[in-house]
């Protein structure tokens, strides 16, 4: 990683995450899409319901929770190498290629309509990201206890 043109070594696996709220900017700018093009995924969060909110409520003003670890860097970085061995069809792998390609040209596969809400198509890492995220679920799906939902 490099901040203010001095590199430093990130250990492995190494992982960002970043929050994004359209409310209440000020003293953010918008990343340029370069940058955003190096997130694998986006996720749009909206308003808990009233359940899921009491729980937020309750965990938050309640006792302090001690948070344990589910997996060390090490095995993350075996599942990594796991996911990373499940096979890919070149079918699938060549629909990724043509999916992505069509958020570039849309009008080639027959979506036109749809290019007025495409300010940029995705880039070649968008491709990478639907394999490795397939194969990630790929893996979960086959051995479940190894990916554990919290």
């Amino acid at each position: 990683m490099t901040i203010a043109g001095v590199s430093h070594k990130v250990p492995e696996p190494f992982l960002v995450m970043a929050t994004q709220n359209p409310i209440e900017t000020e003293g953010t700018y918008p990343l340029p899409e370069a940058q955003v093009d190096r997130f694998m995924m986006k996720v749009l969060v909206d308003y808990p319901s009233e359940e899921e909110e009491f729980v937020v409520a309750q965990r938050v003003t309640g006792a302090p929770v001690q948070v344990q670890a589910v997996a060390s860097m090490g095995q993350l970085a075996e599942l990594q190498q796991e996911c990373r061995k499940v096979y890919v069809d070149p079918s699938l792998m060549q629909y990724a290629v043509r999916l992505v390609s069509a958020t570039r040209r849309p009008a080639q596969y027959g979506l036109a309509d749809i290019a007025k809400y495409l300010s940029f198509g995705a880039s070649p890492r968008a491709t990478i990201g639907l394999i490795e995220g397939a194969r990630a679920m790929a893996s979960c799906a086959a051995a479940p206890t190894r990916c554990r939902k919290t």
